[in-house]
């Protein structure tokens, strides 16, 4: 990915691969750093039990170091590694995108995703300095509470 010039739209779907883990994601998101005319992503896990949050993290830096990504859209299902770590981390990466305007997240079935995976979410998506449309779904998240819901808005007052 990093060698293409040309390459303006990627859109990748990963699903019930259990030998994917946090290695293939982190070098994944070295990828989309290094694509220089990149400004549309759609990436899809689905049932990928050993991508966590190393993997995710590593994916928010390459996102965020994207010079000219300006749509982003992420769906991470039923994947038993991604906790809070991995989805703050995420978020601070997607805080630095200089040119990111439109983000759809969707996390569902993450049971290792709280209270503070969310505020840090929402910490670091406030100071992303283009965002306009952001969408974001939790869905059978069990340990996301009212603290977690309380500290994404307040993340959101700084955007």
């Amino acid at each position: 990915l990093g060698a293409s010039k040309t390459l303006d739209t990627l859109s990748l779907k990963f699903e019930m691969l259990p030998k994917l883990g946090d290695a293939g994601v982190a070098g994944l998101g070295r990828g989309v750093s290094a694509a220089k005319s990149l400004t549309n992503v759609d990436i899809t896990f689905i049932v990928c039990e050993n991508v966590g949050d190393r993997g995710v993290a590593r994916l928010g830096q390459g996102l965020g170091a994207a010079q000219r990504l300006t749509r982003l859209r992420l769906f991470i299902c039923n994947c038993p590694e991604v906790g809070d770590a991995g989805v703050e981390a995420l978020g601070q990466g997607l805080g630095d995108a200089p040119c990111l305007i439109d983000v759809e997240l969707t996390f569902m079935v993450c049971d290792e995703v709280g209270d503070d995976g969310v505020e840090g979410l929402g910490q670091g998506l406030g100071v992303a300095p283009s965002l306009a449309t952001l969408q974001i779904t939790f869905e059978d998240c069990d340990k996301l509470g009212d603290a977690g819901v309380a500290g994404l808005g307040g993340g959101m007052r700084k955007a």
